[in-house]
Formats: C-alpha cells, structure tokens, sequence
C-alpha cells in the first residue's frame, strides 16, 4: 500500500512518501475474539436486523396455517390472534431436533373483567399485515358490548413476539382489571429470573409491584430447552436500562399504582398474572398495552 502525507509547520509544508507492507495471515474474524482490539466499535455502525430478513445463522419465518415457524420453535395461533400454543424443538444439548416441547400449557389469555364478570369477545377477524422472509404480523380485531380489542401480533425470525392490544371503548366502561394471563408447562418452569429476582430454581411465587426507581419489568421463566421471556413495556419506544424517572411508568400496565404481576408456581408449572387493576374507560377512548414475548433458546450453542 503506497500513499503519501503532507506535513506542514510554520509556512512550510513537506511530502513524505509512505509504504506499507503487510505480512502473516489475517486476523480470525476481524480481532473480534480479542476485546483488547476494540474492534467490535464498528458493530455500531451496522444495519443487520433493520429490515425483515433473517439475519444468519437465522432461517426464514414462514406459515403454514395458523401456526408461524422460526428457527427451532412455533407459534400456533388461536381465533383471537394470540398464541394457542408455543413450542421448541431444541433438545437439552440446544440442538434442534424432531421433537416438539409445548412451553404453554393453556393459550395465552388478555382477560377484561368488569362488576358483571369476565367480558367475552366475539366477531373476530384477522388479517395479514406483513408476511417476509423476516417477519410475520397478524392483526385480528373483536367485539363485546361497549368494547372493541385490536391485537397486532408479530413474530420475528429471532423467536421475539411483540404484541399491541388496543381497547377502544364505545361507551363509558367501568372496569374492574385487565391483565395478561400465562401458564407454562412444569418442564418449562423450573428456573425464573428477572423482576427482582436473581436467577435460579423458581420459588413457589413472586410478587412484582411497579417502581420508578427500577427498570426491571420484564421476567424469564424457562428450563434448558424451552422458555419464555416477557416484558411488559410502555406504548412508545423506551430504552431506560437503570430507572423510569425520567420517562415515568407504562400508565396502561403501572395504571397509578394499580399494576403488577404476580407468578405462582406448582406441580403443573407457572402460572402468571400480569394485572393493571380498575380503570374507566371513556366513549371514544382507547388504552393500549403492550408486551413481548422471547421464546428461548434463541439458536444452536456454536461446537
């Protein structure tokens, strides 16, 4: 490589000739195994996972009915856009195999409940919003009286589901509580970290209340091959990693103080409650919540 450097001081400026030779083999993967190297900054600057394709060693997202693949799991949807039922195929050793382990031992359920009980909705419709190599959305929309749920369901080539539920109401609706509601499987329930927990064997419950001084609202539970983890967030995009005091609490989960989870766990697995409590919902107004799920192992341990 030959180039040449101009060098000036004091009025005077000089041409010096430079030529490099580089010699032995090439670094292995950029100096990236060596975090000395500070080689990893580019990764900055780098548009992977920006738009809908897999990113390797990622296979396509693809449907074959009501049921989404990724790489080593599925999602089975059920009438109302949620999932039925979630499965890996990774083994212990976290290779992919044949066999499909169910982490849900029950659908997903987004329950409302008003002084007359449990609302029931009805009359629902979906469509396809975005079906790439990368990516799938399902928009599926319901009814109940004075109640109207828009869910937008999406399941990327990663196993990461983000889910919006919109309820719009066309009349003043007192409700009593809305929460998201899990039941994992007793093989998919033997560890549990996050929410103020540190890692382990899971306990026989927890209890999560919202704090501004912690962002620590999301959770894992799982086992070697099989696992979920949520968070619950806010509606917009939100990044804090320390606290909530700047940007304040997700008002349709924390709801002033109403919100929370609670996870018990048994002989027939998890169960978790994520609740917001009693709120009126005006004519014409909406509140939205919304959650991810990451469906974990993500891919094969590299050997």
């Amino acid at each position: 490589m030959d180039f040449s450097v101009i060098v000036s001081a004091n009025g005077y400026s000089r041409t010096v000739p430079v030529h490099i030779k580089i010699e032995g083999e090439p670094i292995l993967n950029h100096g990236d195994g060596d975090l000395r190297r500070l080689s990893r900054l580019r990764w900055l600057n780098s548009t992977i996972g920006l738009d809908d394709e897999p990113a390797k060693p990622y296979t396509p997202v693809r449907r074959e009915g009501n049921t989404i693949f990724c790489l080593g799991r599925s999602v089975e949807l059920s009438e109302n856009g949620l999932p039925a039922g979630i499965y890996s195929y990774f083994d212990e050793s976290i290779h992919i195999g044949e066999k499909a382990t169910p982490i849900l031992r029950a659908p997903v359920e987004f329950s409302v409940s008003d002084e007359r009980g449990k609302v029931s909705f009805s009359g629902f419709e979906s469509r396809t919003v975005c079906e790439k190599s990368g990516a799938y959305e399902l928009e599926t929309t319901g009814k109940s009286g004075g109640l109207n749920i828009k869910i937008n369901n999406r399941l990327e080539y990663d196993g990461h589901m983000e889910t919006f539920v919109t309820l719009s109401a066309q009349k003043d609706t007192e409700i009593t509580d809305i929460s998201l509601n899990l039941s994992l499987t007793p093989e998919c329930s033997r560890y549990m970290m996050g929410m103020g927990r540190e890692g382990g064997i899971s306990p026989e419950s927890w209890d999560y209340r919202w704090n501004e001084s912690r962002a620590n609202n999301f959770v894992w539970i799982g086992g070697v091959n099989g696992g979920l983890n949520l968070k619950l967030k806010h509606t917009g995009e939100v990044w804090e990693i320390y606290n909530y005091q700047k940007t304040g609490l997700p008002d349709s989960w924390a709801n002033n103080g109403k919100g929370g989870c609670r996870i018990e766990f048994g002989e027939n697995g998890a169960d978790l409650r994520a609740y917001s409590g009693s709120r009126a919902i005006k004519a014409g107004e909406s509140v939205v919540f919304r959650y991810s799920l990451q469906i974990t192992p993500l891919r094969e341990i590299d050997s």
